[in-house]
């Protein structure tokens, strides 16, 4: 929780920053907010690359703006993510 405290902030201060990390407890709808993106990797860690870049060619979360507020959990299986303004999380198959 400690690193969280830390994290948090200095997302706030930046513009538009998409955050990657290994730490699921991340992986909660009272982390969306419309400045950041967090994404939260559930997939091997030596695949991790692999799996950002996957994530960053998709068609859904390819820019900036697409990704803005919301919370994602990347898996071996697909993508699940809540968003800002939508009620319940949203899967995709890769």
């Amino acid at each position: 929780m400690k690193d969280r405290d830390q994290i948090l902030p200095l997302l706030h201060q930046r513009r538009q920053a998409t955050f990657f990390t290994f730490d699921l407890g991340l992986y909660d709808p009272k982390w969306r907010h419309a400045n950041y993106c967090v994404v939260c990797l559930n997939v091997p860690w030596a695949q991790g690359a692999e799996y950002i870049r996957r994530f960053l060619r998709h068609r859904r979360f390819n820019t900036k703006s697409k990704r803005m507020g919301k919370v994602i959990r990347l898996t071996v299986d697909g993508v699940a993510y809540w968003a800002l303004g939508e009620r319940g999380r949203v899967k995709l198959a890769w």
